[in-house]
């Protein structure tokens, strides 16, 4: 016997957008399936770097586990380097870790998450 569940929505990708995208609307009352076909922790070419901006408009980025930078050393060939205090800092996240917090946040929400 096979059980089968209709959702209003359905989300092909759970990388960031789509992570998002799942938590919104489910959090907005919408049943979501969200679909991630990538095997768990497969490492994902990507500087991972998140801007000050999306800092400020979804500040419980922070609670993911990473690195929050706020200044920048530059170095030449010659030696010579500048160091740049930032006015707002950037946060740097390891790729496959930032992906299972966000669909995490996502099933929290209400999203479920099927792996391909």
């Amino acid at each position: 016997m096979t059980s089968e569940k209709e959702f209003a929505v359905l989300i092909v990708g759970a990388g960031p957008a789509g992570a998002f995208a799942a938590e919104h609307l489910a959090r907005g009352g919408a049943s979501v399936a969200l679909f991630d076909g990538r095997p768990a922790g497969e490492p994902k070419a990507c500087g991972g770097g998140v801007t000050s901006k999306a800092l400020r408009a979804w500040p419980h980025l922070l609670e993911a586990a990473g690195r929050i930078i706020d200044e920048v050393e530059m170095y030449s060939p010659t030696g010579a380097h500048v160091c740049l205090k930032l006015n707002e800092p950037f946060a740097i996240y390891s790729r496959s870790e930032f992906d299972s917090y966000l669909c995490e946040r996502a099933c929290a929400a209400g999203a479920q998450l099927f792996k391909t």
